[in-house]
């Protein structure tokens, strides 16, 4: 299969953003998030797919080509907040505006955030209103406090709920990361379902777009595949893209065809 993939959109493809009401959608120049006119505001969107899969990666040109037209919140559980922007400066094709990116790290909050769910609820709400933010990511949701041991199954349930609700309340897109259950397999026989997240599942129930990120090894070479699997707002067809990663970095990606990808998946290298 051949990977013909653009370059990663330009200051010129992303000033055209500006063209559009941004209050009804931010575009994207990525073919994925165009199909339905780009990140909604009042919305929530999620990527899933196992450890190493991309999605940190991916998930950081979206907010450096968000950041050229709007403020963004980016809220950490993993990385440090330098090592982070490290991995932006090295892996993200897109220029980004730094003075439109707040990062939080939940490493460095205060013990009393986590006193109790509800208290870190009300500071999440706070950072994002203190930011003015109009796009609020979340790095990732599944090794946070907001699906933290503590506060069990249940807890994952109403943070997933919580998450929801605040989007239309405090008038922002949210796009956040999952992990998918530890069964789960990049290379498996079959697609990678948003049924496979870790924990509670309806942080996946409750999202109105969801995008599944999956590798697939075919012929000693490998493919990074994302499907839309959900998009509640728009009569768009699930469709699946494949994903061009350059020296390590997202740069792209092209939708292809059902029949090539089934294709794919019967010659995959099994193991």
């Amino acid at each position: 299969m051949s990977l013909f993939v653009k370059d990663a959109p330009t200051k010129q493809d992303i000033g055209q953003a500006e063209k559009f009401n941004s209050t009804v959608f931010i575009p994207s120049a990525f073919k994925f998030l165009s199909a339905h006119n780009g990140l909604r505001p009042r919305s929530s969107h999620m990527l899933v797919g196992i450890t190493g899969c991309g999605k940190s990666r991916l998930l950081q040109s979206i907010i450096a080509e968000v950041s050229q037209t709007q403020k963004c919140l980016v809220w950490l559980s993993e990385d440090d907040t330098a090592q982070y922007v490290n991995s932006m400066d090295r892996n993200v094709k897109i220029s980004y505006r730094p003075e439109n990116l707040k990062f939080i790290n939940e490493r460095d909050l205060p013990d009393k955030v986590f006193d109790t769910q509800a208290r870190f609820f009300s500071f999440f709400k706070d950072s994002i209103v203190e930011a003015n933010a109009d796009a609020v990511f979340i790095d990732n949701v599944t090794t946070s406090y907001f699906y933290a041991d503590e506060v069990g199954i249940r807890g994952q349930g109403l943070a997933a709920k919580f998450i929801q609700k605040v989007a239309p309340l405090l008038d922002v897109v949210m796009v956040y990361v999952t992990h998918t259950m530890s069964k789960v397999k990049d290379n498996q026989k079959d697609f990678i379902s948003i049924e496979d997240v870790r924990g509670n599942r309806r942080i996946a129930n409750e999202s109105e777009y969801a995008y599944v990120l999956q590798k697939v090894i075919a012929g000693g070479t490998q493919y990074v595949l994302l499907r839309t699997s959900k998009h509640r707002h728009h009569d768009v067809k699930e469709k699946v893209y494949l994903l061009d990663y350059r020296y390590g970095a997202y740069v792209g990606d092209i939708e292809i065809p059902f029949s090539e990808v089934k294709k794919l998946f019967k010659s995959r290298d099994v193991l």
